[in-house]
Parts: structure tokens; sequence; C-alpha cells
């Protein structure tokens, strides 16, 4: 499939930016060829009867990746990572506000005096956290259902602000459903229809701030069970105390909600 390649260097609001050398105004806009990775392939549950693959950026005329596409560029830091024998994992944590307002409705007032879901802080608030259960159980299952592994979702510090964290993986993976994860929370009719706001435009006052963290665990292979030396401790089984894999042992438990 062919695309405008100023779809890497554009805004949030879909306008070509002007100050990259790949591609500008100057210059003129070229194409490149998105070319699926159907290892990606999947259900795109918040839609009906649909499916999502994710797509490598290729240069029309070298047949290479693009270089400074995002995909690629952490393609080939992995690959230095490999060559230093590592494997690199992540577990995105997304925030987000969860206000009462339609995206046409906060468009509307300029993203001005919007009514959040919650009116206190509601940071690991187990009462605050069941009122918005509609709409973040919802979005739970819908990416649960899209292969994108959820570990579990809590309140967090602002009125309205919540998070949902998902399960480690390998990291090209978990860039994939971290992209696929804010598209099925703003796409979908029934869990999205009040604005999650995932991308910051809104600023509070009360000190929450929206932000998206990644856990990346840098891991080298572990020895075979013959090269290890006579007398050594075996490798950790991978689970903790609490009966779960530590990379996926949380403040809030080893619980998943659905």
């Amino acid at each position: 499939m062919h695309v405008c390649d100023y779809l890497l260097a554009c805004d949030m609001e879909m306008d070509p930016t002007p100050g990259y050398a790949y591609t500008n105004w100057a210059s003129g806009y070229g194409d490149l060829r998105a070319v699926p990775d159907l290892g990606t392939l999947r259900n795109a549950a918040w839609l009906d009867k649909s499916a999502v693959v994710v797509c490598d950026c290729v240069d029309d005329e070298t047949h290479e990746l693009v270089p400074v596409a995002p995909r690629s560029i952490l393609r080939r830091q992995l690959a230095r990572l490999a060559d230093a024998g590592f494997t690199a994992k992540m577990g995105s944590e997304l925030e987000f506000y969860l206000f009462r307002d339609t995206f046409r409705e906060a468009r509307a007032k300029h993203y001005q005096e919007l009514r959040t879901a919650g009116d206190y802080i509601e940071d690991y608030h187990v009462l605050s956290s069941t009122f918005a259960e509609p709409v973040i159980g919802a979005i739970r299952r819908l990416v649960d259902a899209s292969a994108i592994g959820v570990e579990f979702s809590k309140g967090e510090w602002g009125p309205g602000q919540h998070e949902i964290n998902l399960r480690y993986a390998e990291a090209l993976e978990m860039a994939d459903r971290h992209v696929l994860y804010k598209t099925a929370a703003q796409g979908d009719r029934r869990a999205a229809r009040p604005l999650a706001d995932l991308h910051g435009e809104v600023e509070r006052r009360d000190g929450g701030v929206v932000a998206a963290r990644a856990h990346e665990p840098v891991e080298r292979p572990r020895p075979s069970r013959s090269s290890r030396r006579p007398g050594s401790r075996p490798p950790s089984s991978g689970t903790s105390s609490a009966g779960c894999s530590p990379t996926r042992a949380s403040s809030a438990g080893c619980t998943r909600r659905r």
C-alpha cells in the first residue's frame, strides 16, 4: 500500500510540520510503501467484523526500511541489543483522564472546563474505580480480545484519572500493542463515548499528570542446565512469593480484573 510520507512529519492534528529533512513542503512530499507485518495481524475487537495489522514503512525506490520511521528505529536498537547478547522486554503503563464530555463536545469547548468522570483524588481508590468500571472494564475486555494482554487497571492521582497496564512482551510487540491500545481505547463507540484523553491535551490544575511509562527489563539468555557450574544455584523459576512473574507483580498485586 502506498501512502504519503508526510505521515512521518505531521502533528497530532494531522498538519504537516516544517523542519524535517526527510520530507517537507520545499522538497515536495513523496510516497512510501506500508508493508504489513503479518505477525501483528489480530482481531480488532473494538470494531465490528474487523482485523488490524501493523505495517513497516519501506522506501519506494530502495525497498529498504525508512530509517526515520519509529518502528525502523526500534528495530535497529533491538538488533544492536541482540548483537550484545541481550533481549529487551517492555510493559506499558498508560495513564489518562476520563471525561463525561464526548470528543465533539470537548473540541467545541476548546478542551476547557471539561467534566471529569470523578470528583476527587482516585489514586488506588476502590470505590472510585468502581464508578468508572463500565468504561474502564469495557476497554480492558476489548483490548484483551484483540491480543493485547492487560495486567490490571486502577485509579490514579487526579479526579477522573486512571491507568491501564499492559503485560510485558518483547519490545517491538509491546510498541505495537501500545499504539493499538490507544486506538482501541478511544475508538470504540461503546467503551469510549466519554472522552479518554491519552494525549495530554488537557492541562490539569490539581497536580494530575497524564503519563505513559515503559518498564524495560533487559535480559541475557539464561545458561542451559548443562552449562551451569557444579554447585551453582539454578536459574529463578520466574515466579515471586506471590505466585506470579516478577515482571508482572505490581503494587496492586497479581490479579487481573476482567
